[in-house]
């Protein structure tokens, strides 16, 4: 098979043998993945960063499950926790300290096939679309900050700071649990194709009200602090900001921390998604993605071949005019004849 992987840090399009799965996993035949903020903050690094191994990114894959004659339509779910802590018995599993991830610790998606565990592979809701599955994942960690993050919030005023995948799934799947949402963009140009199909409203950052929203979800890039430092000075006194911000390591708060203090602001960080609320974040996604939500198609629109990632990584990170939000890679099985 072919596959994309960082080797000494260099990514390469490399010939491999196809992975056999054990007894306990899936082998999946990969027709979409998409390309995540995550992936391109590594891969568009000098070297790319590696976890001590030769890494095989992407983990917003769906694909074909061939451990059944039919091979249907699947989601992988990438986190792979031990489920013998104490935080795995509760469903916190992305506070699991032995958890694996694919992507990252385990063989990718940005691959003709991947294995997984038999667990992490959901089957594809009716009605679904596959190319919009790839949202997902993003769509997951946005639906486990909003119900566990804002779980003692009463709907009220909602900001959202950031304009990406994660940012746009957070304000989709607010505004339809009663939130009046709010998201704040630099550029609101390029979000008009989404716009027009979430019940939010889209303004410059700049000309959003201090200490005017209940909430605010910090959802954007995190290369300096300028997200959360805006987002304080947005929330009401005793409201909550909400991080699901992936900041970079290093990256340090300047806010006057005695100002926090005063407000009585909750600081609630939102790491990934759980398995707490019944069968878990990942479920509840695609079950929102079931009905093929109009907002999400524009978000899947910018399309490559598998073996195209490298123009991918330019056209949402060095494209000229407004970029594509995000890159959605398709397998040579799934594109068109």
């Amino acid at each position: 098979m072919k596959a994309w992987e960082v080797r000494e840090g260099t990514l390469s399009w490399s010939r491999l043998a196809r992975p056999e799965p054990r007894p306990d996993q899936t082998l999946v035949e990969v027709a979409f993945s998409g390309v995540c903020g995550s992936d391109l903050a590594k891969i568009t690094k000098s070297p790319i960063p590696t976890p001590g191994h030769t890494w095989r990114p992407g983990h917003e894959v769906v694909g074909w499950d061939l451990s059944t004659p039919s091979g249907p339509l699947v989601v992988v779910d990438p986190l792979v926790p031990c489920d013998s802590c104490a935080n795995c018995a509760t469903g916190a599993i992305h506070l699991c300290p032995g958890i694996l991830r694919l992507g990252w610790d385990l063989p990718g998606g940005f691959a003709e096939f991947v294995v997984a565990p038999r667990r992490n592979v959901l089957p594809l809701p009716e009605g679904a679309d596959p190319a919009q599955a790839v949202l997902a994942d993003a769509l997951a960690v946005a639906v486990h900050g909003i119900r566990c993050g804002l779980s003692n919030h009463r709907p009220g005023n909602l900001a959202v700071v950031g304009s990406g995948p994660l940012a746009l799934c957070s304000a989709a799947y607010a505004a339809s649990h009663g939130w009046s949402v709010t998201v704040l963009v630099r550029n609101a140009g390029k979000l008009a194709a989404v716009a027009e199909h979430i019940d939010a409203t889209f303004t410059s950052l700049h000309e959003a009200p201090r200490n005017g929203f209940d909430a605010v979800v910090d959802a954007a890039s995190g290369r300096d602090d300028r997200p959360l430092d805006a987002a304080l000075s947005l929330v009401r006194d005793g409201g909550t900001v909400l991080v699901q911000n992936a900041y970079d390591p290093g990256v340090r708060l300047h806010h006057d921390l005695r100002n926090v203090f005063r407000r009585s602001i909750t600081i609630t960080g939102s790491f990934s998604y759980c398995r707490r609320h019944g069968t878990g974040d990942l479920p509840e996604a695609l079950q929102v993605l079931a009905q093929r939500p109009a907002w999400a198609d524009p978000l899947v629109g910018c399309r490559f071949p598998l073996r195209s990632l490298p123009s991918a990584v330019a056209a949402v990170t060095t494209g000229t005019g407004i970029r594509p939000i995000k890159a959605v890679l398709v397998a040579e099985a799934a594109s068109p004849a």
